[in-house]
């Protein structure tokens, strides 16, 4: 569902097929899931795909996001790598299984502290 750089229900629509603003909204504020099992299923899935001994690494990412304002969870002045300097911003380490040119998210924070 990566939609540019604007994260939001019309711009995610646009590239999810056979959906519409009307769907996402319902599925974010109203759908009951859980994060857990559905970031479970996907590092099944991937394990099963590219997963593979001798070929295939985790690897642990920390990323910084820079942020504006306030109204961010997690936002502080962290040191943010792709910056190269303290700013405000949100910091998160991802899991990523990786195969050759092959790269997908098997692991991230449910939240930001």
């Amino acid at each position: 569902m990566q939609a540019g750089s604007r994260k939001n229900i019309c711009a995610i629509s646009e590239v999810v097929p056979e959906t519409d603003n009307r769907n996402l909204r319902q599925f974010i504020t109203h759908s009951k899931w859980n994060a857990r099992e559905v970031l479970d299923h996907v590092a099944r899935d991937a394990d099963e795909l590219i997963g593979d001994g001798s070929d295939a690494a985790p690897i642990l990412d920390e990323s910084g996001f820079a942020k504006q304002g306030k109204m961010s969870v997690g936002a502080s002045r962290h040191y943010l790598e792709r910056l190269g300097k303290v700013d405000n911003g949100q910091v998160a380490v991802f899991g990523v299984l990786v195969k050759g040119r092959f790269a997908t998210a098997i692991d991230m924070p449910d939240y930001l502290a």
